[in-house]
This record gives C-alpha cells, sequence and structure tokens, in this order.
C-alpha cells in the first residue's frame, strides 16, 4: 500500500482508501483524510482563483492546449500568430503557476470535475 505523509511522522498504511475516502482501517486514518481534503480544498482554490485572472483569449487558448492541439493548430483556428499562441500560452502558465503542461492539464481536470460535482450535487440537492 502507498504511504502518505501529511504531517510530519503522519504515515499511514491505507492511503488508497483515504484518497478514495472510503474504509479506514486503521486509527488515525480519518484524520489523515480530513486534512488531506483541506489540503485538497485550499489547491482547488487556488486553480479557480488563478482561473478568474485569464483574460477570454487565454481561456480559449488554454482550452485548446488542455485539449491536445499543437500551436500551430491553435493559431490556426484562433486566426493569430504562432508567436502569440506561445506568448498567451505562456502567460497562462505563469498565471496559473504551472510548472509544466502536465501539471497545468491536471489542474484544469481538477477544476472541470470539482464544476460537475458540484453541478451534479446542485441538481440531486445534495449538500
Amino acid at each position: 500500500m502507498a504511504t502518505i505523509c501529511v504531517a510530519p511522522n503522519a504515515l499511514c498504511r491505507c492511503g488508497a482508501a483515504v484518497l478514495r475516502a472510503t474504509a479506514f482501517p486503521c486509527e488515525g486514518d480519518l484524520e489523515i483524510a480530513e486534512r488531506l481534503q483541506i489540503v485538497n480544498s485550499m489547491k482547488l482554490d487556488k486553480i479557480l482563483n488563478a482561473l478568474k485572472t485569464l483574460t477570454p483569449r487565454e481561456h480559449e487558448v488554454l482550452n485548446q492546449v488542455v485539449s491536445g492541439q499543437l500551436n500551430k493548430e491553435i493559431a490556426s483556428e484562433l486566426g493569430i500568430t504562432i508567436r502569440t499562441v506561445k506568448e498567451h500560452r505562456g502567460r497562462v502558465m505563469e498565471k496559473m503557476e504551472a510548472n509544466s503542461l502536465a501539471e497545468l492539464v491536471t489542474m484544469i481536470v481538477t477544476a472541470r470535475l470539482n464544476e460537475t460535482r458540484m453541478t451534479t450535487q446542485a441538481t440531486e440537492g445534495t449538500p
């Protein structure tokens, strides 16, 4: 099983269960899961706040980058130069504080999953 460090000396033998927030076979796992949830919530807030700082054009470029399009394809579709796409892409990376494309994609997937979860909860009337 995976080991998760949440605080100094806070190790969990059953990391997968904590991440799924399902069964907690060992004492103290619930506390660790709650800490993880708080950390993830703070990360989500940071992602959502960073997304608010993007311009409409940066959002367009971001969506196409995340969907896997090349700079050349984005430029053609938006009617801008490749250099302009690279500038927008660089500003997106900077504003989102992403160190790599993989990290940026992870952020966007996290935000979209949260949005889907919130929409589902609103339609089902679940808090």
